[in-house]
């Protein structure tokens, strides 16, 4: 926390796609009791600066991957632009499924906001396995999982978060994941880090139950 604070630019990811190192932070720093207001402050601030990067055609995270997109990002500070770069987002689902468990209701309303006018067009998904995903989350040799898509953010916080774990129990694959059943659960963090996919929500929804001080087994 202490590195972030130094460093503002750690305050907001450019690539939409970090919200899986996001994520990985989230669930580590939610163990240490000691860091739960930092979190909180953490996640105000990144919405903060994610609203008024995003309205102003700053340096707001965006879809691309390639080095020369994101070196020269925002190339054009046009609304044709922002729509092609923020097709859509798995770091606001995130941030917003994290600020309802803080009540922070400040945070989320600006989220509202700007999904409502700058962001109509961002498509709001997480991603979680299916059954055929114990064939290939750990090689990446073919599709696999299903997107949570069209994930709704509201001001209390209340219907993202019953969305979140309506979707958790009714998809089965996570729990069939040979790595989830043998207790070797950190093998599908790994994989999702190294080939780009989210982090299953299952790992850190029951963190959200409660304050995040609760301090749930990542793995349930």
């Amino acid at each position: 926390m202490e590195c972030i604070h130094n460093n503002p630019a750690l305050f907001l990811p450019l690539r939409d796609d970090q919200s899986i190192e996001v994520a990985l932070f989230l669930m580590l720093a939610a163990h240490s009791r000691g860091a739960h207001g930092d979190i909180h402050a953490w996640l105000s601030q990144m919405a903060q600066r994610l609203d008024f990067s995003v309205r102003t055609h700053g340096r707001y995270p965006c879809s691309f991957t390639d080095y020369e997109d994101l070196i020269d990002h925002p190339k054009e500070r046009t609304e044709e632009y922002r729509r092609d770069a923020t097709a859509g987002s798995t770091l606001i689902p995130l941030i917003a499924a994290w600020l309802s468990a803080f009540g922070d209701n400040e945070a989320l309303a600006r989220l509202v906001g700007l999904k409502a006018n700058a962001l109509q067009h961002c498509t709001l998904q997480l991603w979680v396995p299916e059954p055929t995903s114990e064939n290939h989350i750990y090689l990446n040799d073919e599709g696999h999982g299903l997107a949570l898509c069209d994930l709704p953010v509201t001001q209390d916080g209340r219907e993202p978060l019953r969305t979140l774990k309506d979707a958790c129990r009714q998809a089965s694959g996570f729990e069939d994941l040979s790595a989830n059943k043998t207790g070797y659960w950190p093998v599908v963090l790994i994989a999702c880090r190294y080939y780009r996919l989210p982090i299953p929500p299952q790992f850190w929804i029951k963190m959200l139950s409660a304050p995040p001080a609760a301090g749930h087994a990542a793995a349930g």
